[in-house]
């Protein structure tokens, strides 16, 4: 089944609450150095990662207007 009218949200921690309260820190640095262990040299190098956010981490981050550039001969589509 399919509906162009569908439209699906993901609410970041609405069940869990915030990872930031002080009750929660340890879990959220638990998991993030699970994360790490597990998948890092393939995060590092995640072809699907929009290229416009930084990987600097913390939350997204969109990249300034100056480390974007366009590829010569593109289509209009962005590098960085």
């Amino acid at each position: 089944m399919w509906t162009p009218n569908a439209v699906a949200e993901h609410h970041e921690s609405l069940s869990r609450g915030d990872d930031m309260l002080a009750g929660h820190i340890g879990r959220f640095a638990f998991e993030n150095s699970v994360m790490f262990d597990r998948w890092g040299d393939v995060l590092a190098n995640d072809p699907f990662y929009n290229p416009h956010f930084s990987r600097d981490g913390g939350p997204f981050e969109v990249l300034s207007d100056r480390s974007l550039r366009l590829a010569p001969g593109s289509n209009g589509s962005v590098r960085t």
